[in-house]
């Protein structure tokens, strides 16, 4: 599927083709007979942050949670829209006001749910337990306490998980870091390899890194539910990592060959680890 890079600070909201962001406005791209041109959805950028599935006990709701940015630059509140709710976009002017407006014409709103749809590749995964007790997930019985789940939602942000669950890994010795000028007769790729660092960042291969933190965190008995391509996105929007034209990865010579990896700028993730 191609993908269409949105710009300035809405470069981590990516849309399907033929959606696509123009000055800001959520566009789509038509062509009639000779011509092709760029028929404008609406005047911000939405896209889904993260999926809730909130458990009572008896009932699953599901809920979207929306992001977006203005065309005038402002960053718009993230908001919580129930499923039955979201296609008919009654909720936009109650929760984001008269300033976000949807073109007039047939089938713009099916379009543009279309296209918000498209973003949840990227979104997080969140469930919310409400009742206490024991229960069946994933074919396992856990037993839940809706309240200090409750508190943990509100305090831990997965980039900071993935983070601190690393920097242990390194300190453990459990994944190997070397240094991107490697010593003569140093082996570039070492048991457990998961990148290498320089003065001012840590270059992971980011599949790899994703697998350990994923491995150690279900071994400790948590779930960490973003995907690959969730966790980038979120280390992004944190200011975490380096980015290049929109892309989450940086290109980098090593051991003799150029490759991606996911640049995580030292500085700030060492005042993570350290509290600071």
């Amino acid at each position: 599927m191609s993908i269409t890079n949105a710009t300035s600070q809405e470069s981590l909201v990516k849309y399907p083709t033929p959606y696509k962001v123009v000055d800001g406005n959520l566009c789509m791209e038509v062509t009639e007979k000779h011509s092709t041109y760029d028929r404008k959805l609406s005047n911000f950028t939405p896209y889904i942050k993260s999926e809730l599935t909130i458990d009572d006990g008896a009932t699953e709701t599901k809920y979207l949670r929306l992001a977006g940015t203005h065309a005038n630059g402002e960053v718009l509140p993230e908001i919580d829209v129930s499923g039955k709710d979201f296609s008919s976009f009654n909720w936009l002017f109650e929760k984001w006001g008269a300033k976000c407006i949807l073109e007039v014409g047939k089938s713009i709103r099916e379009h543009l749910r279309y296209a918000i749809q498209q973003t949840a590749e990227y979104a997080e995964q969140q469930f919310i337990y409400q009742q206490t007790g024991w229960k069946k997930i994933n074919s396992e019985w856990y037993y839940s306490l809706a309240l200090q789940q409750s508190e943990n939602i509100k305090t831990d942000k997965p980039s900071i998980v993935f983070v601190k669950k690393l920097y242990a890994l390194i300190e453990s010795g459990a994944v190997a870091v070397t240094h991107k000028d490697l010593s003569v007769g140093e082996d570039p790729y070492p048991r457990n390899f998961v990148g290498f660092e320089d003065e001012h960042y840590l270059y992971l291969n980011k599949d790899i890194a994703y697998r350990h933190v994923k491995v150690l965190c279900n071994d400790q008995g948590e779930n960490f539910s973003l995907t690959s391509k969730a966790l980038l996105k979120t280390l992004a929007e944190d200011g975490l990592i380096k980015t290049s034209q929109g892309i989450n990865t940086v290109s980098v010579r090593y051991a003799g060959k150029n490759s991606r990896y996911l640049a995580l700028d030292k500085f700030k993730v060492e005042q993570i680890v350290n509290g600071t």
